[in-house]
């Protein structure tokens, strides 16, 4: 009897250098052996057969029957010549494995020996011919490695001169008489201090009756970019902002992102506001209204000096009074929205961030971690808020509307979680996981020497949020309601929503319009998820390759680290400059061996063990930014 196979389609992908996996539009993961690959790239379009269905304990397997379509035309290769033999093949360059295409004579056009090249397919007959089409440089020319990762991405770094122009053409909204005027009102901007697209503002004051009334002002960027303009059609090429140490690849022209539509200070700007009355006794929000307006930001400030105020009360920080009692007004609303959503079982993560300072040539000079303080906190749970109720409000109103969704861990990786706790006695019942239980755990891991490194672990077991045409639960913010509101500039959701919002407060959302934006919203949601996490994997690839090209300077030089994480495979270690590596478990000394009930390695000869967390002694073996290695060598314990 012949086997029958089930087929679906999906986005192909490798996570390791021996793990693959195609993700199909309900988001489910196949994991796919190598002989099954069929000469996939990573994120094509690929059609698959299904093997195998998903189990408790292990993923569903299926093979590529199909490319459907690639991820991009051009493969970014090392184009190089077999020394006994006539003929020239490119390997194909990528950071897991190296896969050797030939090309023929006539197609080679001027590469040389070595050189950074990009093939494209010229035609098919059994398989793919392929044909050089441009030389990017040599592996040792300046900044090589990060133009290669971002070619290999298909990011696109430069504007065309259409939307250039298109851009220089727009002028200041004249339609300001038919907005509400808040620029009497005392709004803000509080932002990170290299910041320059200012997305949003805020505003606070007391009413009447004591309860607050809290504006999130964000800019009015659907004023500007209009649907299938120019600007939008390159905007859905981008899909998102990208920040590297050294530049940002911004979604819009820097004329709209800097300037235009950043909320910068002293100058008019329109603005999409949600203007909240909140109950000062429990912090819930009374009521609410969303308006087009136009504010007028009274001061440009950065994290640090409103929390330098808020904690010293030195009015030389802060020289107006009425920004002062502004802020002061704000931070007394946190503590009460805080304290509420905290007994609403949020999840709370607070974490540093890293900071790859570089010179006026891009050289990595220091790595760093940005702490965060209340001022962060600060805008972060007013602009959750917003968040939510804008989400409440389209989906009470049976909108079609993008939102915000994070699923329950898998069964997989909260058993696997369970497990690592247990080892450290802490109790987590798996069964019955809510974002309860783990605020509890959280909570409890303070003031231990493991809280850092098991709060990453618990980080890392959460499922990934996405953005859907439906509005499911966010399980890390417990919030039945959430959408992406209030980064327009840099975030193509956010524009997208803020559009259905002016369609609907103008009265111009027709049943046509609901239809229309019932059949495409799905499409975006779907991929803006998929852009979501290449853009995650640039700044992640890039921060680890200029991680390496810091650590250059230190072969040989010796270093104090702890574990930031151990398995039997390897174990992570976390140096006072913050940077963090991995040494091989293999590479050990021959007298370290792995106690998995005890979760560390222990040393016969010396008898101690190496737990999580614990100091430690390395010596940078290795460092070479063009193969993109990094190899830390444990100093024995």
């Amino acid at each position: 009897m012949q086997k029958t196979y089930y087929t679906t389609s999906g986005l192909y992908k490798q996570v390791h250098i021996n793990y693959w996996i195609v993700t199909d539009s309900e988001w489910i993961d196949y994991f796919i052996f190598k002989r099954d690959r069929n000469n996939a790239f990573s994120w094509d379009t690929v059609e698959i057969k299904i093997k195998k269905l998903e189990n408790s304990w292990k993923k569903a397997e299926a093979e590529i029957s199909k490319i459907l379509q690639r991820w991009q035309e051009e493969l970014v290769c090392v184009f190089m010549q077999k020394k006994w033999q006539d003929y020239w093949f490119a390997r194909v360059y990528n950071t897991f494995w190296w896969k050797d295409i030939y090309i023929y004579s006539e197609d080679v056009q001027w590469a040389k020996d070595g050189d950074i090249v990009l093939i494209k397919i010229k035609k098919w007959i059994d398989k793919p011919v392929w044909i050089v089409t441009s030389i990017m440089g040599k592996q040792t020319d300046k900044d090589m490695q990060e133009k290669i990762l971002l070619q290999q991405y298909a990011i696109r770094t430069n504007f065309n001169e259409k939307v250039i122009q298109e851009a220089k053409n727009l002028v200041w909204v004249i339609w300001w008489k038919f907005r509400e005027d808040l620029t009497r009102e005392i709004i803000v901007t509080i932002d990170w201090e290299d910041a320059k697209d200012l997305d949003d503002a805020i505003s606070v004051k007391r009413n009447s009756d004591w309860n607050y009334e809290l504006g999130v002002h964000i800019a009015d960027v659907a004023e500007y970019v209009k649907n299938s303009s120019h600007l939008d059609t390159e905007a859905k090429k981008r899909w998102t902002s990208i920040y590297l140490p050294w530049r940002v690849i911004p979604m819009l022209p820097k004329d709209i992102s800097d300037d235009l539509c950043s909320l910068n200070p002293k100058t008019p700007k329109a603005t999409l506001s949600i203007l909240m009355v909140i109950d000062a006794s429990n912090g819930k929000v009374l009521s609410k209204k969303i308006k087009e307006t136009l504010i007028h930001s009274k001061a440009r400030l950065t994290y640090n000096e409103v929390w330098e105020y808020l904690s010293t009360k030195n009015e030389k920080i802060i020289p107006s009074a009425h920004i002062r009692q502004m802020l002061e007004h704000s931070y007394d609303l946190f503590k009460i929205v805080y304290s509420r959503r905290k007994k609403e079982w949020k999840i709370e993560f607070d974490f540093p961030e890293v900071k790859v300072e570089v010179d006026t040539n891009g050289k990595p000079i220091s790595i760093t971690k940005r702490q965060r303080n209340d001022a962060h906190r600060l805008i972060e749970e007013f602009m959750i808020l917003a968040n939510e109720e804008v989400s409440k409000y389209f989906s009470e109103k049976k909108i079609p509307f993008l939102y915000r969704v994070h699923e329950k861990p898998s069964e997989e990786w909260v058993f696997a979680l369970q497990k690592i706790l247990s080892e450290y006695g802490i109790p987590m019942d798996a069964k019955n996981l809510t974002p309860l239980s783990i605020s509890h755990i959280i909570d409890a891991l303070k003031w231990r020497k493991e809280e850092y490194v098991l709060s990453k672990q618990i980080l890392t077991s959460m499922s990934k949020a996405k953005y859907l045409d439906l509005p499911l639960w966010h399980f890390g913010l417990s919030l039945k309601y959430y959408s992406h509101f209030t980064s327009p500039i840099r975030r193509y959701p956010d524009l997208q929503i803020h559009r259905i919002i002016k369609e609907f407060i103008k009265w111009n959302m027709s049943k046509t319009e609901v239809l229309r934006y019932q059949k495409m919203l799905w499409k975006v949601a779907n991929m803006s998820s998929t852009n979501e996490q290449k853009a995650e994997e640039v700044e992640r690839k890039i921060t680890h390759l200029k991680t390496i090209e810091y650590m250059e300077s230190y072969v040989w030089t010796e270093f104090e680290g702890r574990v930031s994480w151990i398995n039997a495979n390897w174990l992570y270690i976390e140096l006072d400059s913050w940077v963090e590596w991995f040494v091989l478990g293999k590479n050990l000394d021959l007298h370290f061996a792995f106690d998995e009930t005890k979760n560390a390695f222990f040393n016969s000869k010396t008898k101690k063990a190496l737990w999580l967390w614990d100091y430690t002694r390395i010596k940078v073996a290795k460092a070479d930014k063009s193969m993109w290695f990094l190899d830390f060598e444990l100093l024995s314990k």
